[in-house]
C-alpha cells in the first residue's frame, strides 16, 4: 500500500478494553454510587433534612442553598458514607433514614368524630363570630 497506513501498523485495542483502567473504574464506581443514592429514602421535610445533616457533621445550610439543594446534598453525603463503609452497612444506612421517617408518622394529625354536643357548640361559636364580624364590618364602612 503506497502512502497509506497498513493494517499491521494499527494498534490492537481488543486487549485494552478487556481490563478496566483506573479512569474507567472511577467512572463505574461513581455511576454505582449515583445509582445507590437514587434508592435512598431521603426525608422531604426541610427540618428533618437539616437534622440529618447535623447528625452527619455537615453544614446545615450553604450560602444560597434552597431546600431542594439541601436535600440533594444530603443524598450525596449519604451515598458517600455508604461507599466508604463495607457492603453490610448499606442496609443499616437505608434503615436509619427510613426509621426516622416512621417515627414522625405518630405526630401527624388525624380525625376523630366528636359528639353532637361539641358540634352544636362549635356551630353556635361560628354563628356568634359571624355576627360580630358583620357588626364590625358595618361600623368600619360607615365610619
Amino acid at each position: 500500500m503506497e502512502g497509506g497506513v497498513s493494517y499491521e501498523d494499527l494498534v490492537d485495542f481488543s486487549d485494552a478494553t478487556k481490563f478496566p483502567t483506573t479512569a474507567n473504574a472511577a467512572v463505574l464506581s461513581e455511576l454505582a454510587r449515583k445509582t445507590r443514592s437514587r434508592s435512598l429514602a431521603i426525608p422531604t421535610d426541610d427540618i428533618k433534612v437539616r437534622l440529618r445533616l447535623r447528625e452527619l457533621d455537615e453544614p446545615l445550610t450553604l450560602f444560597g442553598e434552597v431546600p431542594a439543594d439541601r436535600r440533594d446534598r444530603l443524598r450525596f453525603v449519604l451515598s458517600l458514607e455508604i461507599q466508604k463503609k463495607p457492603d453490610d452497612s448499606d442496609e443499616e444506612m437505608y434503615e436509619e433514614v427510613t426509621d426516622s421517617d416512621q417515627d414522625d408518622s405518630e405526630d401527624e394529625e388525624f380525625f376523630t368524630h366528636g359528639s353532637e354536643e361539641l358540634l352544636e357548640s362549635r356551630r353556635q361559636i361560628s354563628i356568634e363570630s359571624l355576627h360580630r364580624y358583620q357588626q364590625n364590618n358595618f361600623t368600619i364602612r360607615n365610619a
